[in-house]
């Protein structure tokens, strides 16, 4: 593999143990780290309580399936027969980006926000407006988070926020 890296000019050897990537290889390497994943998936990331069905079936859902053309998953409505952890790992990988609702204040939304942040997926923050608003964590207050009060402010909002933020860093 060294040697192809070589024959390709991404690397040179040199005396010592270390080797050097060569221009060409760190334009190749950022070539590699900057690829878009093109993929209609959307991780949303929520409390699943009865609570918020209304806020999926009337908002999330519908505003990213019927006004956007995403293919948007929650982890409990996935088949499968593997650790839950890998389910979510596997599927916010593989999205497009993540939708964060903090409604319900789950510790389980601000992990996935994170690995997603990790991962350089563009994140959309939510939360129920009210009480719920007033419990988000610090570390995530900063962040512009879509304030809604009902499933349709919601849909409104999300529509609007892919629209203007997340499709154009997609593209």
């Amino acid at each position: 593999m060294k040697q192809l890296a070589s024959k390709m000019g991404y690397i040179e050897f040199s005396s010592d143990p270390t080797n050097l990537l060569t221009p060409a290889g760190w334009r190749r390497l950022q070539e590699l780290r900057s690829t878009v994943v093109r993929t209609k998936q959307v991780f949303v990331a929520m409390w699943f309580s009865p609570e918020t069905d209304s806020a999926w079936s009337e908002g999330f859902k519908p505003a990213l399936s019927d006004d956007l053309d995403y293919d948007p998953i929650r982890i409990d409505k996935r088949e499968h027969v593997n650790k839950i952890d890998d389910e979510i790992v596997s599927a916010i990988r593989t999205s497009a980006f993540l939708v964060a609702d903090f409604t319900g204040d789950r510790g389980g939304v601000y992990f996935e926000a994170g690995l997603a942040m990790g991962l350089g997926k563009p994140v959309v923050w939510s939360c129920q407006d009210g009480d719920w608003a007033k419990k988000l964590h610090f570390d995530t207050r900063q962040y512009s988070h879509i304030m809604w009060k009902e499933p349709a402010d919601l849909r409104k909002s999300l529509v609007a926020r892919v629209r203007a933020v997340i499709r154009p860093m997609l593209q």
